[in-house]
C-alpha cells in the first residue's frame, strides 16, 4: 500500500466516524428539543386555559346585575314585591352559579352547593306552608312561615356573598397562577 492510499483511507475513516458522532449529537438535540417543545405546548395550553377562566369569571363580575331577573311591581302590595325580589335574588344567584360552574375549581364549590341545598329546602317548606295557610291560617302557622321567611333570606344573602366571594378567590387564584 502507498502512502496515498493509506492516507485517503484515513481521511475517509475519519470523515465517516465524524458524521457518526455529529449524527448522534444531531439525534440528541433533536430529542431534548421536542421534549422542550411539548412542554411549551404544554404550558401554553394551561395558560390560554386559564386565560379563558380569567376573562369569563371577570366578565361574570362585570356583568353581575344583568343576570338580575325583571319583575312587574305594577298591582302588587309591597310585601307581595319584596317576596318575589327574596326569590328572585336567591335565583339570579344561582344561575350565576350555574354558569361559573364550570370555571370555579372544586374544593370553592362545596359551601355554595350547601347554601342552595338549604335554600331550596326552605323554599319547598314556605311553598308547602304557603298551601296550607291558604286553608288554615292559624297563628302558628303564620309564625313557622315567618321564620321560615328569615331563615331564607339569611341563606339567600349567604348563598349571593358566598358566589361573589369565591368568585373573586378564583379570580385571584387564577391571576397569580399567571405570573
Amino acid at each position: 500500500m502507498d502512502i496515498n492510499s493509506s492516507t485517503t483511507t484515513i481521511f475517509l475513516t475519519s470523515a465517516v466516524m465524524a458524521s457518526l458522532v455529529t449524527s448522534l449529537a444531531n439525534i440528541t438535540i433533536a430529542i431534548f428539543n421536542n421534549y422542550r417543545l411539548k412542554s411549551i405546548e404544554k404550558k401554553k395550553r394551561v395558560n390560554e386555559l386559564t386565560t379563558y377562566r380569567y376573562t369569563q369569571l371577570f366578565d361574570m363580575l362585570l356583568k353581575w346585575k344583568e343576570y338580575d331577573a325583571t319583575f312587574e311591581t305594577k298591582d302588587r302590595s309591597p310585601s307581595q314585591i319584596a317576596t318575589d325580589r327574596i326569590l328572585n335574588s336567591f335565583f339570579d344567584s344561582h344561575r350565576r352559579f350555574e354558569i361559573i360552574s364550570p370555571l370555579i375549581d372544586e374544593y370553592y364549590k362545596k359551601d355554595i352547593v350547601y347554601l342552595y341545598q338549604q335554600g331550596d329546602n326552605l323554599i319547598s317548606e314556605l311553598t308547602a306552608i304557603e298551601r296550607e295557610l291558604k286553608r288554615n291560617s292559624s297563628p302558628k302557622l303564620k309564625e313557622r312561615y315567618g321564620k321560615l321567611v328569615e331563615e331564607f333570606i339569611n341563606v339567600s344573602v349567604k348563598y349571593t356573598t358566598e358566589i361573589e366571594k369565591v368568585t373573586h378567590l378564583q379570580l385571584e387564584q387564577l391571576l397569580k397562577s399567571c405570573m
